[in-house]
């Protein structure tokens, strides 16, 4: 997979636009390599939500708190650096995987308990 993907300590990525096309292009691919975009995002949101829901139950207010402040602060104040990296990504890009119109199965339930958390961390 080397020869289309990029791979780096954080981040993979396509080496041209026209491999995330060919791949997501029903037309074009074959099923059995198909990528839905939706379907990819769906997943990475539910995992997200179960990710940051572990974490945030397991963490006092006041922890709650200096982790929204950090992240206003956009300076994270050496908090990142003891996250895991899947907590770190979940905090900084469950939202960019939210698509209204299929919400996760549980984000009612994260909602209610830490969505001004979440939500907080992720626009400001």
């Amino acid at each position: 997979m080397r020869s289309v993907l990029k791979i780096s300590a954080n981040r993979i990525s396509v080496i041209h636009k026209s491999v995330k096309d060919y791949f997501s292009n029903p037309a074009r691919c074959k099923q059995n390599f198909l990528i839905s975009e939706s379907e990819s995002n769906y997943a990475l949101a539910t995992s997200c939500l179960d990710i940051l829901g572990s974490f945030l139950t397991t963490q006092d207010v006041s922890r709650h708190k200096q982790v929204v402040y950090s992240l206003a602060q956009k300076a994270w104040f050496g908090i990142k650096e003891k996250l895991s990296t899947a907590t770190s990504y979940a905090l900084e890009n469950w939202s960019h995987h939210i698509d209204t119109n299929n919400p996760p199965p549980n984000i009612a339930d994260f909602s209610k308990k830490f969505g001004f958390l979440a939500l907080a961390a992720s626009i400001l």
